[in-house]
C-alpha cells in the first residue's frame, strides 16, 4: 500500500465503537412509567362507619384481693407437691349489727282513685205526641268524675321508735328531765361473710364508641393506558461537536423532529399541548454528564423540531430526550421518549500522519423510527 508524509492535523478521535445490536434493533424507546395517567374518580359516599370516642371518669372500684400462691401441698399418694393454688381471703367474721324493732301488721287503708269519663251530661224529658212514650234525651256533652275509690288490706310496717320522757345527766354537774327519741332496736353480734378486698378510686376510661351514617370521602381511582404512535427523525447521520464547522464557516449541528399521532388517553382522544427536548450528554474520560438544550425549536400540530450544537463530544448512551404533555380535556400527562444519539468530536495538532488511516466516527443506530405503545 503506497503512503506518503504530509504536513496536515492530526484528529485525536474521541469515539466509541457502537453495536446496531446495542438496542436490540430498535432506537426510539418510550418511558413506560410515563404511559399511563391516574383516574380520579373519588367521590362523597353515605356509609355506616364506627366513631370512636369516649372520655375519663372517675369511679369506685373493687379489688379483690384473692390471689394465686405457690404452695407445698399434700398428696393423698402420701408426699409433697409444689402447686400453684388460689388463696381466697374472703372469710367470715363475728360483727355486731344493728337490728331496727318493730313489726308488720294487716290494716285496712282508703286508696283513693277515680277517672274522668266523657258523656252527654244533661237529660231532657218530652212526650212523643205521637206514641204517647216519654223519653230522655241528652243534648250536652261534657266530662264527668268516675270516683273508684275504695278500701285495700295491706301489710305495713310499724316502727316502734317513740319520744319517752327520761332523765339525762348535764355536763354541767345536774339531771334534768327532757323528751328524748327512742330509737326501737338493738345491737346483736352475729357471724357475717366477708368478700376479701377492698374499693378504691380510679380513673377509668368510658367507651361511648358507636356506629353512624356519615358522608365520607372514597379515595378511589384508576390507571389508565395513554397510547400514541411516535415518529423520530434525525439528520444528519453523524453528529459532531460544533467546534467542527464546514466551508462556509458554519458549525455543527443535530436537527431531530418527532411526530405524535394516533393519540388517546383512557380510550379517549386526546391532543399534543407542548413538546420538550434536551440531549444528555455523556462525557467521555469520566467528565461527567452535560445537560444540552436546543439553540431553536418549532412546533406546528402535534410536530416539533429542534435544532443542537454541541461544545463537547458524547458517548453512544447519551439520550435525546422529549417530554411530551399531552391532555384529553380531564387528565393531562406528561410521556417520556428517548433515543440515544452519539457526538463525535475531535482536535488537531501539527503532525505527520498517514492518509490511509480512515477515522472511525460513532452513528446512532438509526436516523427515523416509528413505534406504538
Amino acid at each position: 500500500m503506497k503512503k506518503f508524509s504530509v504536513f496536515t492535523a492530526l484528529f485525536t478521535l474521541i469515539f466509541i465503537f457502537s453495536s446496531l445490536t446495542a438496542y436490540a434493533g430498535q432506537w426510539v424507546n418510550v418511558d413506560t412509567n410515563t404511559t399511563k395517567v391516574w383516574v380520579d374518580t373519588s367521590r362523597y359516599e353515605t356509609r355506616r362507619v364506627w366513631v370512636q370516642s369516649g372520655y375519663w371518669d372517675t369511679k369506685k372500684v373493687w379489688v379483690d384481693t384473692s390471689h394465686w400462691e405457690t404452695r407445698k401441698v399434700w398428696v393423698d399418694t402420701s408426699h409433697w407437691e409444689t402447686r400453684k393454688v388460689w388463696v381466697d381471703t374472703s372469710h367470715w367474721e363475728y360483727r355486731k349489727i344493728w337490728v331496727n324493732s318493730g313489726y308488720w301488721k294487716t290494716e285496712g287503708v282508703w286508696v283513693k282513685s277515680g277517672h274522668w269519663e266523657y258523656k252527654y251530661l244533661i237529660p231532657i224529658s218530652f212526650i212523643s205526641f205521637a206514641g204517647g212514650t216519654h223519653q230522655n234525651v241528652y243534648i250536652k256533652w261534657g266530662r264527668k268524675w268516675v270516683d273508684t275509690s275504695h278500701w285495700e288490706y295491706r301489710k305495713v310496717w310499724v316502727d316502734t321508735s317513740h319520744w319517752e320522757i327520761r332523765k339525762v345527766w348535764v355536763k354541767s354537774g345536774y339531771w334534768k328531765t327532757e323528751k328524748v327519741w327512742v330509737e326501737s332496736g338493738y345491737w346483736k353480734t352475729e357471724k357475717v361473710w366477708v368478700q376479701s378486698g377492698y374499693w378504691k378510686t380510679e380513673r377509668v376510661w368510658v367507651d361511648t364508641s358507636h356506629w353512624e351514617t356519615q358522608r365520607v370521602w372514597v379515595q378511589d381511582g384508576y390507571w389508565a393506558p395513554v397510547n400514541a404512535t411516535v415518529t423520530v427523525s434525525k439528520s444528519p447521520t453523524y453528529i459532531y461537536t460544533k467546534w467542527h464547522v464546514d466551508e462556509n464557516k458554519v458549525p455543527a449541528s443535530m436537527t431531530i423532529t418527532i411526530t405524535v399521532s394516533n393519540l388517546t388517553m383512557d380510550k379517549k382522544p386526546a391532543s399534543v399541548s407542548k413538546i420538550e427536548a434536551y440531549h444528555v450528554i455523556n462525557r467521555y474520560e469520566g467528565k461527567g454528564q452535560e445537560t444540552i438544550y436546543p439553540v431553536s425549536s418549532s412546533m406546528s400540530g402535534s410536530s416539533a423540531t429542534f435544532k443542537f450544537e454541541y461544545p463537547h463530544a458524547g458517548d453512544k448512551n447519551s439520550l435525546v430526550n422529549f417530554l411530551i404533555t399531552v391532555s384529553n380535556g380531564t387528565q393531562t400527562a406528561k410521556i417520556r421518549v428517548y433515543a440515544p444519539v452519539p457526538v463525535n468530536g475531535f482536535q488537531t495538532t501539527g503532525m505527520v500522519v498517514d492518509r490511509d488511516v480512515t477515522p472511525q466516527f460513532d452513528r446512532s443506530v438509526l436516523d427515523s423510527e416509528t413505534i406504538s405503545f
